[in-house]
């Protein structure tokens, strides 16, 4: 028999700290590990002169939207348990600990789960809201990043998923080792992209009188440039090297096994 627990809450963006759960167990099947617990936790950050924020993931998802220029950060974390039982994956919720803090120069966002998990599954999604022109340090172990609309520098990397960047105004580095990484943006002018795939697909759409030295690498793979003036400098089966206008920021694309196609939008 399904058994449902939930305990509500309200979140208030003014606060400098607020929080709000919401718990819910539910059996969804005959499989041993069918059975899972998932509990909501919201959290609000003063931005109070940082200038990043530092995300650190385990499992799960995490999108990053723009939002303005309201002066906190809003977090909205979904813990998931899934275990043998109702009730086991209800006890373990508190082994899922997401932690949200300021230091002068940094808001950060943090996963903390048990290193030996005894066959459990331990999930955290992550919706966050920032203001403009906070930079965002992002790091995840398995799943995705999205980020959307952002107007600022990135650092991204996941070790098993994909990382999308769409709407991106800024310069920084994203980073899969297994999965695609996804990236349609402007790049400011003497910005640097760097995108490094180990095995997937990079994409890159840029805009259409972007300025910068392009290098893509692949080594076992292709590349594929559409609709950019290239002066090209070297141009062989898994290296391109081209000057893009008048060459004055950089874009740097690496893959390992996979496939980088490069356009504008």
């Amino acid at each position: 028999m399904t058994t449902v627990r939930r305990i509500t809450g309200f979140l208030v963006p003014s606060l400098l700290a607020a929080s709000a759960c919401v718990v819910e167990i539910t059996g969804i099947g005959d499989h041993e590990w069918d059975h899972e617990a998932t509990e909501l936790v919201t959290r609000t950050e003063q931005v109070q002169g940082q200038t990043t924020l530092r995300v650190s993931g385990i499992n799960g998802t995490i999108r990053v939207t723009e939002w303005g220029d309201a002066p906190w950060v809003s977090v909205r974390a979904t813990k998931q348990v899934r275990s043998n039982s109702d009730e086991d994956a209800e006890a373990h919720l508190d082994d899922l600990e997401i932690r949200v803090w300021s230091t002068s120069a940094e808001i950060r966002v943090e996963t903390v789960q048990p290193l030996h998990t005894h066959g459990r599954e331990y999930t955290v999604d992550y919706e966050i809201l920032v203001p403009e022109g906070l930079s965002l340090v992002g790091t995840n172990g398995n799943g995705d990043i999205t980020v959307e609309d952002l107007q600022s520098n990135v650092d991204l990397k996941v070790g098993n998923g994909n990382v999308r960047a769409i709407g991106f105004v800024g310069t920084g580095r994203v980073e899969s080792g297994n999965g695609n990484v996804d990236v349609a943006m402007d790049l400011p002018e003497g910005g640097e992209i760097v995108l490094v795939v180990g095995n997937g697909t990079a994409f890159l759409t840029v805009q259409p009188d972007v300025s910068a030295e392009l290098n893509a690498q692949v080594g076992n793979g292709s590349i594929a440039v559409t609709g950019l003036d290239m002066v090209t400098h070297v141009s062989e089966p898994h290296l391109l090297r081209s000057t893009l206008g008048s060459g004055d920021g950089m874009i740097d694309v690496l893959v390992g096994n996979g496939v980088i196609q490069i356009g504008v939008g």
